[in-house]
């Protein structure tokens, strides 16, 4: 089931809020490595339970890991894994 959250981003050098569903909480995180216009990301907060996760990553560099892999299949793998350990 998909959960709403709300992302703390930075983009054209503003901060600004997005607005997303996700299955879990590396799965938003994913999909705001994953937008091109999303430069960083401060935290992300899942709005049933306002649980909120701090993000002190390196999105450069998932963002370049990330278009290392060709295979969709993998990524869905791993974020099913992690959520489940994260959230």
């Amino acid at each position: 089931m998909l959960d709403e959250y709300i992302g703390n981003v930075l983009i054209h050098n503003k901060k600004d809020i997005l607005k997303l569903w996700a299955n879990n909480s590396t799965e938003a995180i994913d999909t705001l490595v994953a937008l091109e216009i999303v430069s960083d990301i401060y935290k992300i907060t899942r709005l049933k339970d306002n649980k909120e996760w701090e993000f002190n990553g390196d999105i450069n560099f998932l963002k370049e890991l990330r278009n290392q892999i060709d295979d969709e299949g993998l990524i869905n793998a791993e974020i099913i894994k992690q959520g489940e350990i994260n959230d």
